[in-house]
């Protein structure tokens, strides 16, 4: 959350660009991106990172489910003992059942692609 916090400084307070954090920090756009991502999940889920309870990949793809599920999807991780790819893909999989259920409820073809 720190690095988070410092890129968004960066950007805010001194103009700086993605492109230039990523070259200043010796680090891939990706990898600024994920960071950035960690800023918009909530304060709880926020607290999970600080204490290691979550990883920042994890969170990653955390960030990327829908607001009203990232919550339970923090929980179920930090509940879950599951190595760290088998928790990557049990937030992948949430993910994909809640596309597949909300675009047959809408009657859409549209799915999250997390």
């Amino acid at each position: 959350m720190e690095e988070a916090e410092g890129i968004r400084e960066m950007l805010e307070r001194f103009g700086w660009t993605q492109d230039r954090v990523s070259k200043e920090f010796g680090k891939s756009q990706n990898w600024v991106n994920l960071r950035l991502s960690l800023l918009q999940l909530d304060v709880p889920i926020q607290q999970k990172i600080i204490e290691r309870s979550i990883n920042s990949t994890q969170a990653g793809q955390i960030a990327r489910a829908p607001k009203n599920l990232q919550s339970a999807i923090a929980d179920k991780v930090v509940r879950v003992e599951l190595s760290s790819r088998d928790k990557k893909l049990l937030v992948k999989l949430a993910d994909r059942s809640l596309s597949d259920w909300l675009a047959e409820r809408c009657e859409t073809t549209e799915r999250y692609r997390g």
